[in-house]
């Protein structure tokens, strides 16, 4: 951690909305803010990074995170993305709403995957929440802001009581839940090339597969097997974007066992074929090459 960003906000409620498609987007360095702010992630995936390690965050997944937290986000495997951040400061919020939203708002982070069923309800709040801090500033568009985030709250709240009411049995406390998850992540980005199985990574780790399986859908929002296929289908279009290899070397250094299998991941992932993924990337390019 070379180097540490702080942002301090004057203002008590803060909405942004950004949708990167590419470049990949990357903080450069780690930070922390004076206020609490909610991530919701309505397309794609990202990168969480702290201390306690990564977290691979999915598709309507909602990031709570304390003041003076120290965190950074990085670009997952398949870069593109579409995000929501609410900041705010505890003035806003009432004696009582901060007594129900305390087991959110108390851990350093509190990571929620969202049922796809009660997403649109916090798209449509988010969303709300962007129009009316754009509005102009009156008495009564704040009041209204404060409504907003007191019902984003109570939602919340809601869904980390039906998340903890679904656990069929205890697990480690979340420092220890990133720290394995964080480690099966580093182990497949550095072997992604080689076999890789559930019983494999479980003994990496020391741990029996079907809690590995389980600890790390909870931690991440998304099974080993396709983690490892985005990995290495990112390294795919890599090689097939910045050289020339055939696809049969391509698919073998991707660390695809046989190139049907490829082809077929391939096109669910990436919904183009490989050929049409490095036709497509060198037409773009010398669009690119040609308007300069």
């Amino acid at each position: 951690m070379d180097r540490l960003a702080i942002s301090v906000r004057s203002r008590s409620i803060y909405v942004d909305y950004n949708c990167k498609i590419k470049p990949p987007f990357d903080m450069n360095h780690y930070h922390l803010h004076n206020d609490f702010e909610f991530h919701w992630l309505e397309e794609g995936e990202r990168l969480f990074m702290s201390k306690n390690g990564s977290i691979l965050l999915k598709k309507h997944t909602l990031l709570i995170i304390s003041p003076h937290f120290i965190h950074r986000m990085k670009a997952a495997p398949v870069p593109e993305h579409a995000r929501y951040v609410v900041n705010f400061q505890p003035a806003v919020l009432s004696n009582e709403l901060k007594k129900l939203a305390k087991p959110l708002l108390s851990p350093a982070f509190t990571v929620l995957q969202i049922p796809q069923k009660r997403a649109e309800e916090f798209n449509q709040l988010f969303m709300q929440l962007l129009k009316e801090y754009n509005s102009p500033a009156t008495k009564d568009s704040l009041l209204y802001q404060q409504s907003l985030l007191s019902q984003l709250l109570i939602e919340s709240k809601r869904a980390l009581d039906f998340t903890l009411h679904m656990e069929q049995q205890p697990l480690p406390a979340l420092s220890e839940q990133t720290r394995v998850a964080s480690q099966l992540i580093q182990h497949i980005e550095q072997h992604y090339q080689e076999r890789l199985d559930l019983n494999r990574l479980a003994s990496h780790v020391h741990l029996s597969p079907s809690y590995v399986s389980r600890l790390f859908k909870h931690v991440t929002g998304t099974r080993l097997s396709e983690y490892i296929q985005k990995v290495r289908i990112a390294e795919a279009c890599k090689l097939l974007g910045e050289s020339n290899l055939p696809v049969k070397i391509v698919c073998q250094r991707a660390g695809f066992a046989s190139l049907e299998h490829f082809h077929r991941v391939f096109k669910r992932i990436m919904a183009v074929s490989p050929i049409q993924y490095r036709h497509s990337y060198l037409h773009k390019n010398r669009q690119s090459l040609g308007g300069r």
